[in-house]
């Protein structure tokens, strides 16, 4: 079964994926057949999902989804086996930074005591749906500002699931964890932000806890996003709205695209004495987001 295999290449999964669903769905193009709030499935989706041990159903407001969906031509077959295999490479790339930084082992088990995650900006359930799988035993809470994005992964994926506004003090940080991510958040958010955003992920990861968040660089600048200026500090932002139900705009805050290069991000980490960078890997998400991990001090 894919979920017990060890952390697989991107374009492994991906074809093995297109394999599986080519039986089933050769050339269907994307046609949105609503199942109530999610899209109707076709049999080779139900069985790729079958395959990874997850939840086979998409919320028809996943931007993710959609936005395969229109990077593939329409065609929602390889989109999908697309989202299953994407979704299962970023879970597998969380399992892989936790397994070097804690007390964890090669299967996702906490050796010390039960995992307690907490994923931010986790969207649909894209990636969240396969971390309850490669961390068995994992006491994982999710959280996302889309207001459907709640309920699907409450009451679809069976996840404990909360949501959030792009104020940062609508999350609570009373609950602290070992491990806190958040992939693409700080790719989205005004200057004005980043700093309160970092400082209250921090204050939800444990003493000796790791937090993991991923930022477009300099690679994702140069590669996508070559028209925005970045001023001396590093960081460039367009206030471009990419979703679908109007979460992108809370208290003044436009939701858009960010570019922070390493020299932003290090001097937000560095205003948090009780935090330090353990590691930080260019381009190590989806080839354009660089991700960092940093320690809290203590536990």
């Amino acid at each position: 079964m894919f979920a017990t295999l060890p952390l697989q290449p991107r374009n492994v999964l991906m074809r093995a994926a297109e394999r599986l669903l080519a039986r089933h769905i050769a050339g269907w193009r994307v046609v949105f057949v609503y199942d109530g709030d999610c899209v109707k499935l076709a049999p080779g989706q139900v069985e790729l999902a079958a395959r990874f041990q997850v939840a086979p159903q998409i919320h028809v407001d996943d931007y993710t989804f959609r936005f395969l969906c229109r990077t593939f031509g329409g065609n929602a077959a390889v989109a999908y086996a697309h989202y299953m295999a994407d979704g299962r490479v970023s879970a597998e790339k969380i399992r892989s930074l936790v397994t070097a930084h804690m007390a964890v082992d090669a299967t996702g088990h906490h050796i010390a005591s039960p995992l307690r995650m907490l994923d931010v900006s986790a969207g649909y359930g894209s990636s969240a749906r396969h971390l309850k799988h490669l961390f068995p035993g994992v006491a994982l809470r999710v959280l996302d500002a889309h207001r459907n994005a709640e309920a699907f992964n409450r009451d679809i994926l069976g996840l404990d699931a909360g949501s959030f506004s792009l104020d940062p003090g609508s999350v609570n940080a009373a609950a602290q964890y070992d491990v806190v991510s958040a992939l693409s958040l700080f790719a989205h958010l005004p200057r004005a932000a980043q700093g309160p955003w970092l400082a209250k992920l921090m204050q939800c990861v444990r003493p000796g806890g790791i937090l993991i968040f991923t930022a477009h660089g300099e690679t994702a600048h140069r590669l996508h996003l070559s028209h925005l200026a970045v001023d001396p500090d590093g960081f460039g932002f367009e206030p471009v709205p990419e979703q679908f139900d109007g979460a992108i705009v809370s208290g003044g805050l436009a939701y858009g695209r960010a570019v922070t290069y390493r020299s932003f991000v290090t001097a937000l980490v560095r205003a948090h004495s009780d935090f330090t960078e353990i590691d930080m890997r260019p381009d190590y998400w989806w080839g354009h987001q660089d991700a960092y991990v940093l320690r809290k001090a203590g536990g």
